[in-house]
């Protein structure tokens, strides 16, 4: 159903509209970049009568397997058992069966693995408290999906298995989700088997077992987890597999345009070789090597690493729901209040010190290249 343009209603601009729901359709606000199978895509809601609010639209690749099919329809049916304060939702499959679309809930703000690069480039680091806060609200969320059962009662004992920086949702309002279970395994009913799929997820933050290739369960998520809570603390990854993982980034993105490649700078991580070399240390990993990662942490945040990110899965945590108390508990005996308030200040005071560097830069060049005229009026202007 359209409107025709008449006097009393003229025609106007519209972005490209991606889905057609009849009364509604969803335009193409911008990309969000690559999920798992699909481009997430931000969209906002037309009704004949105006604009409603935005969503987010996961579509396949244009270069696609049946697979990816699959499992979007996969995820679409976990996204449904799924409702919890720190997952993102799945509100429906929509599209034809030729293109399919999965809608998601938007929640405005960045995504973690966004600010730590920030957080890197201008030199800065992330708070103690903004750390182990972000953690323990994803562990949350990933207790709620690892104990979940499907509306007949049965445990459908999820593993997300891409628990990264670039699947966490760091909200304008303080919020804190973990995003895109499209990787993520179950006992979902009729779901495809990806068990010994190398494909499944990021390598660079998987768990020994993984890299072992046993059978998973949540235990592998809160390892992934710790990785993360170990880069906000130092800045630096375990195994040294940041640029591995942005070079899988990189490659999801490459892929999804149907590129074969080539020779990308940055995606000889990628190579066989690399590879086999990653999952060898992570098979190898050892506890005095976790020790010594956590050694310049303060002394009783050194524990929930060294248990977090124990090599063998037994003597880790056993939920979710324990490793985010400890570190709840850890801020309370450190004397340091810390929600989503705080959060948000700590997120807008970095963002504006790295607009802060960004003018202080184009300055300095303007002012190399107009000599002393280019000071006038400027922060280096005489008072």
């Amino acid at each position: 159903m359209s409107i025709r343009p008449t006097p009393e209603n003229p025609p106007r601009a519209t972005h490209p509209v991606v889905l057609d729901a009849g009364q509604a359709s969803y335009e193409l606000v911008r990309s969000l970049g690559q999920g798992h199978h699909g481009e997430l895509l931000l969209t906002r809601l037309r009704y004949h009568q105006g604009e409603g609010g935005y969503t987010v639209l996961k579509r396949l690749n244009r270069v696609v397997r049946q697979e990816d099919y699959q499992r979007l329809v996969e995820e679409a049916r976990l996204g449904g058992q799924l409702r919890h304060p720190n997952i993102v939702s799945v509100q429906l499959l929509a599209g034809s069966a030729a293109e399919p679309f999965l809608l998601l809930e938007y929640v405005e703000g960045a995504r973690l693995g966004d600010l730590m690069r920030l957080a890197a480039r201008s030199g800065r680091g992330f708070s103690e408290a903004f750390a182990c806060y972000v953690t323990s609200e994803v562990a949350e969320g990933l207790h709620y999906a690892h104990t979940v059962n499907d509306e007949k009662g049965r445990h459908l004992a999820v593993v997300h298995r891409d628990v990264t920086p670039q699947g966490i949702l760091v909200g304008r309002y303080g919020e804190v989700k973990l995003m895109d279970f499209g990787a993520a395994w179950s006992r979902l009913e009729g779901r495809i088997s990806t068990e010994g799929d190398t494909d499944v997820g990021n390598l660079a933050y998987s768990s020994p077992e993984r890299a072992m290739l046993e059978l998973l369960d949540g235990r592998s998520d809160l390892f992934s987890l710790g990785l993360v809570l170990l880069q906000l603390l130092t800045g630096r990854h375990l195994l040294g597999a940041a640029p591995r993982y942005e070079a899988e980034l990189l490659s999801r993105q490459l892929q999804a345009r149907g590129d074969g490649s080539g020779r990308v700078p940055g995606l000889e991580e990628m190579s066989p070789l690399r590879t086999s070399e990653l999952m060898k240390r992570m098979r190898q990993l050892s506890l005095q090597e976790v020790e010594e990662a956590a050694r310049p942490l303060p002394e009783g945040l050194r524990p929930i690493l060294h248990r977090t990110l124990a090599p063998r899965k037994e003597d880790r945590y056993s939920t979710g729901a324990e490793l985010g108390q400890a570190l709840r508990d850890h801020l309370w005996r450190s004397g340091l209040r810390y929600g989503r308030a705080e959060l948000v200040a700590e997120v807008s005071s970095l963002t504006e010190a790295v607009l802060e560097d960004l003018e202080e830069s184009s300055g300095s060049l303007k002012r190399g290249r107009t000599g002393p005229r280019g000071r006038r009026g400027g922060p280096g202007k005489a008072s």
